[in-house]
């Protein structure tokens, strides 16, 4: 009976979000014009870009990578991997000039001088172990290395956990984007911090 029940509220609450959704993400700028993060996790892991090579150990792990991979390259998107005990254990992803973010189905537009950070994910068991900034770190480093000046990314205004990594990280909240979805309607409400991060949002929200 129970198995029924929850049926019924996932398919309702399926039905509901298709006709009204309502999303926060603060957005996060972080300078790499004067690179100080540093990271130390409690293992040691090698970090590095994720190659063609690299496929058949990761679909393994994360099973709907080759999917989104094939897309993701072909868009210009690298991706960065942290490899612990011979298994990938964190996986994290750049995107460049533009991107489509899935939490406010919006595609965003960013300098070309600037990256978008994000889908980073450890795996479960190796979580807690300073993995993943130590990953973001060797990440900035090079893309750094490519002449980005900045990095953005977003986070939902409730993802507690990772807001305070982003802060660990050295990242600047520049403002607030809320995105509400009233059938086929499609509605955005920025908040920033400072006027030159109001016009950075609405730069990026330009296409």
């Amino acid at each position: 009976m129970s198995g029924k029940v929850n049926s019924m509220r996932y398919r309702l609450g399926t039905i509901l979000s298709s006709l009204f959704r309502r999303e926060k993400l603060f957005v996060f700028e972080k300078t790499l014009t004067d690179l100080c993060f540093k990271a130390k996790a409690k293992v040691k892991v090698d970090v590095s870009l994720v190659k063609g090579d690299d496929f058949s150990k990761i679909v393994k792990t994360f099973k709907d990578f080759r999917k989104k991979a094939k897309e993701r390259f072909k868009m210009g998107h690298v991706c960065f991997g942290a490899k612990l005990n011979g298994e990938f254990a964190h996986l994290k992803w750049v995107a460049f000039n533009q991107f489509y973010v899935n939490e406010i189905n919006r595609k965003i537009q960013i300098s070309s001088d600037s990256a978008y950070i994000y889908d980073g994910y450890t795996v479960s068991k190796y979580r807690g172990l300073g993995i993943s900034p130590k990953v973001m770190e060797k990440t900035l480093q090079h893309i750094s290395k490519m002449g980005t000046k900045k990095v953005y990314a977003v986070v939902r205004h409730n993802n507690f956990p990772m807001l305070r990594v982003k802060q660990k990280e050295g990242f600047r909240k520049i403002g607030i984007i809320t995105y509400t979805k009233i059938f086929k309607l499609r509605l955005y409400k920025f908040k920033s911090e400072t006027a030159e991060d109001y016009k950075k949002l609405t730069e990026m929200f330009s296409i």
